[in-house]
């Protein structure tokens, strides 16, 4: 498992719209290297019904955030906070990324 990634690709369930939902069903897709077979991750995978409850949790969640109410610099601050974020796992994303396309290694 690269460094930085373990807790995106073993967690338990799925984000969803602050709060982690717990696996229901054994249903995992499995990322494979198509470079060596190697096992990159597992993907639960979302049921149909499951999906409308994740929607529908996100509108709520976008309709009563706060975030319409937020100035540009509020905004601002917390976009850079996620940039930041990304930033310091880009070498972790990188390597993640070129898994999937072994021309680009």
């Amino acid at each position: 498992m690269f460094r930085g990634l373990a807790s995106w690709t073993s967690h338990p369930g799925n984000h969803q719209a602050g709060t982690m939902a717990t696996r229901q069903a054994a249903s995992e897709l499995i990322s494979i290297d198509p470079a060596n077979g190697a096992e990159i991750a597992r993907v639960r995978i979302t049921s149909a019904q499951e999906l409308d409850a994740v929607v529908a949790r996100a509108w709520n969640a976008f309709r009563h955030s706060g975030w319409k109410s937020l100035l540009p610099h509020q905004r601002a601050l917390v976009l850079h906070a996620i940039a930041d974020g990304l930033a310091a796992e880009k070498q972790a994303l990188a390597r993640l990324r070129c898994c999937s396309t072994p021309a680009s290694r």
